[in-house]
């Protein structure tokens, strides 16, 4: 526990700085806070949010897509 702690409270943004991050599997519990947590550090305007569902609540932009699907995606 003391190592995800450690982990939780340092600040990434540096390496993340000007570019734009995707989150597939945002409805899922770890995907909604990752995404979250990322769209307040690094802001809201560089998290993308994917998920499979029509329709998600994030603060950021969302896509409704299958990360599994690569053939329609090319």
């Amino acid at each position: 526990m003391q190592n995800l702690i450690n982990v939780q409270s340092r600040n990434y943004s540096g390496a993340w700085k000007d570019q734009k991050v995707m989150i597939a599997g945002c409805g899922g519990q770890i995907g909604s806070a990752l995404t979250e947590a990322l769209a307040k550090e690094l802001g809201k305007d560089n998290v993308i949010a994917a998920d499979l569902a029509e329709t998600r609540e994030t603060s950021c932009k969302y896509y409704q897509l299958d990360v599994t699907d690569g053939e329609k995606y090319r």
